[in-house]
């Protein structure tokens, strides 16, 4: 028996009611409700599965320390201001950690806060200097995130130095998976970038990167089409590498064996 996967598209702020009905069916079981992460900047794509544990465990202890503040405290942050700028940046961080203290209120209320600021930081970006412009870029383009305005927020991130997240899902190349290696989209991103920080400059290009990529696909799967000439000494050998040990005898496929599965190795591993 499959399962049935339900995807949508929601907006809010706005509250949502999921009925669950059985149409006919002997039962009905709700195994789980995932939600896309509202992270603007997540893992893999800006930063490494470590780092963002260690970002997790700092916003688990961020979160606690907002818990015991005491009401003065918080209260001495919405203190009144005289330099816009200031305000600004208070409001910015105060919505930040209303998101940790009260995730409920602020996804309902935060666009009427952020839209004000998006509009200071779009008027402020156009006259900032050198050294203040990526800053407020990046103000900017979190407000464009919050209010779903997706192609101003990945612009604003290319002037600020980051790879948008889509870019890099176009650079892909996910042809040709092969069956058991599919839903790992994760590993696949991973590598990706690994191998754009082994590019170094090169990696400015989307080209050599995709050049490289096929280079080095091109080199494994020569060398797995090497490996098929042979049987592997036993059945369920653990050590891929144990038929380039010296003293290991190997049997040699023959023609039509090796020729099938040099077809299905292609097939599976496409070089275009």
């Amino acid at each position: 028996m499959g399962g049935v996967w339900k995807r949508f598209l929601v907006r809010g702020p706005q509250e949502l009611t999921i009925e669950l009905n059985r149409n006919y069916s002997f039962n009905t079981i709700l195994v789980g409700v995932t939600l896309d992460s509202l992270d603007e900047e997540p893992a893999p794509y800006f930063r490494t599965w470590e780092q963002n544990r260690v970002l997790d465990s700092r916003r688990a202890a961020l979160r606690l320390a907002l818990s015991k503040q005491t009401p003065a405290t918080r209260a001495k942050r919405f203190a009144a201001g005289t330099i816009v700028e200031e305000v600004a940046e208070r409001l910015f961080a105060e919505l930040q950690r209303t998101r940790l203290t009260n995730a409920t209120y602020w996804a309902r209320e935060n666009r009427r806060y952020v839209i004000p600021l998006a509009r200071f930081y779009r008027d402020k970006v156009q006259n900032a200097t050198p050294t203040d412009k990526n800053l407020v870029s990046a103000r900017l383009g979190s407000c464009f995130y919050r209010l779903n305005q997706f192609d101003d927020w990945e612009k604003l991130q290319r002037m600020c130095g980051l790879t948008p997240a889509r870019d890099i899902e176009r650079a892909l190349r996910w042809n040709g998976i092969p069956e058991d290696e599919r839903m790992q989209g994760r590993r696949f991103v991973s590598d990706f970038l690994k191998l754009k920080d082994d590019l170094g400059l090169l990696a400015t290009d989307p080209k050599n990167v995709e050049a490289e990529q096929t280079r080095r696909r091109e080199e494994l799967l020569a060398q797995k089409i090497e490996n098929l000439r042979f049987e592997p000494p036993t059945q369920n050998m653990v050590d891929k590498n144990a038929m380039l040990k010296p003293g290991v005898k190997l049997k040699e496929r023959s023609p039509q064996e090796f020729a099938k599965l040099k077809a299905r190795a292609e097939k599976y591993q496409p070089l275009d």
